[in-house]
């Protein structure tokens, strides 16, 4: 009797160790995989002086994929690419959805993965961006995408939405039009409200999220002609904002920033990573911006640095992008070079705050990287005092690599550690599994000299070596 008791009981001790094995390894793997990237209390750069744009008007296309736009570019974007502004791909990441692609513009970081348990649609913005950074913004769209920007932002932030149920999927009906039409109806309004109080405020900031051709994608698909006609109502009407613009402001300080949050494939879906999801356009011409047919790819979150660096204000403190530098005009490269510096020190903030999160703040070989980082920017410095601009710029696309090379360590340092324990650990559950499977007794296997298994030993200390890891990771995480 006491022999079935002490199975039973050995059984249900299994069975309990199994159950919490499980749910270490789904914890430890969700926690690798979806952990927040932004980080708190960062220190912003001072942004550069006398910037070459008083405002900046940003126009993002949901949906619009660049392989459609490239075949059917249309008439008053095509001319800009021609002769007036800068243009190519922004390279989105995955998931290719509205929210991540916005905050990747807006922020210059790929969603926080985290935020996928809170709510794609409903969670505010908690991090910072080009929104809260501009003396004032601007923005008109969808209420799935403005209200994140500017809840919980600063009181500088304000937008307007249309109806939620104006996003009608339905192809029979008018309105995709409708939404994108009333988006430039606003700006309409705006110049008649607010237009003379901002004739001389700087550093600000104007949106424009435009649903349309995302909303004909999904009922029509992009091969369609509905969706080319959404394409070029867009180009007309952004042809006549900035007629009325500049006939406006006639100060010759606005700059233009045209591009899409995501693409969309054939078939009208996106969220994945083909090329037709991954690749939008962007264009870009006026204040600032070099003025010639010129091509260059670029990621997504480098529009941030780029809003930032044309309109004169710091650079989210979370962004990972790269000012792209050969979109600005090269009449004034001390100053193209002050941006990249800033680029350079934003980055730098990052690394150092990441290492600690991830590593700690004890001695390490890491550092001495951050101080030879450290050696290179006051490097950069001396040769801008010393007026050496050439010499200074022809080094700062290595620094500029290395930065992101330490970054994206320190970020996956305590991932890759994670995953190799949980690795680990679920080897040793397979094999435990494979002897009880076979009913082989552990006291047969390979056994010390005090009679321990050796199985149940190796098991022990992998469950050991996790739960130590976890409790360093988060001791770490605490202010």
């Amino acid at each position: 009797m006491s022999v079935i008791r002490q199975k039973h009981k050995s059984e249900y001790l299994f069975r309990v160790w199994g159950i919490a094995m499980h749910l270490v390894i789904l914890w430890g793997v969700l926690d690798a995989n979806f952990h927040s990237p932004v980080l708190r209390n960062l220190s912003p750069v001072p942004p550069v002086k006398e910037p070459p744009a008083k405002r900046l008007f940003l126009f993002v296309a949901d949906g619009l994929r660049y392989k459609t736009f490239a075949k059917s570019t249309p008439n008053f974007l095509g001319n800009v690419m021609r002769s007036k502004g800068v243009w190519g791909i922004s390279h989105t990441r995955v998931p290719t959805e509205s929210r991540p692609g916005n905050v990747a513009i807006a922020a210059g970081l790929y969603e926080d993965p985290s935020a996928l348990f809170k709510g794609w649609k409903k969670n505010p913005v908690d991090f910072d961006s080009t929104f809260n950074r501009s003396t004032k913004t601007w923005a008109w769209g969808s209420p799935d995408i403005v209200p994140m920007f500017v809840e919980g932002s600063h009181e500088n932030v304000h937008g307007a939405t249309y109806p939620n149920d104006w996003q009608d999927f339905d192809a029979k009906t008018n309105s995709p039009r409708r939404l994108d039409q009333w988006v430039f109806n606003e700006y309409d309004t705006w110049i008649n409200v607010h237009g003379k109080s901002s004739k001389n405020q700087s550093g600000m900031l104007l949106f424009f999220h435009l649903l349309g051709c995302d909303t004909v994608g999904h009922a029509s698909k992009p091969p369609s002609r509905e969706y080319e006609s959404q394409m070029t109502f867009v180009d007309a009407e952004i042809a006549e904002v900035m007629r009325k613009t500049e006939a406006f402001f006639g100060d010759n300080a606005t700059a233009y920033i045209f591009t899409a949050d995501h693409g969309m494939t054939d078939w009208g879906s996106h969220g994945g990573g083909s090329s037709d999801e991954t690749e939008t356009p962007i264009v870009a011409w006026g204040a600032g911006i070099a003025r010639k047919n010129l091509q260059r790819d670029i990621n997504q979150a480098d529009i941030t640095p780029f809003i930032s660096t044309l309109l004169g204000i710091s650079i989210p403190t979370n962004s990972e992008g790269i000012l792209p530098r050969f979109f600005l005009e090269k009449s004034n490269e001390e100053f193209g070079l002050i941006s990249v510096l800033n680029n350079i020190k934003q980055l730098q903030i990052q690394i150092k705050a990441t290492r600690v999160q991830t590593m700690g703040d004890r001695p390490s070989v890491s550092q001495k990287h951050e101080q030879e980082l450290a050696a290179l920017i006051d490097t950069i410095e001396i040769l801008l005092r010393n007026n050496q601009i050439t010499e200074a710029l022809n080094q700062t696309d290595n620094i500029i690599a290395m930065s992101k090379e330490m970054l994206y360590y320190y970020r996956e340092f305590q991932r890759c550690q994670l995953i190799t324990y949980l690795t680990l650990l679920w080897i040793g559950w397979i094999v435990l599994l494979v002897f009880k499977m076979t009913g082989t007794q552990r006291q047969t296997l390979i056994t010390s000299n005090n009679g321990i298994s050796y199985l149940t030993l190796a098991n022990t200390v992998f469950c050991i070596a996790v739960i130590l890891l976890i409790t360093e990771h988060y001791a770490l995480l605490e202010p």
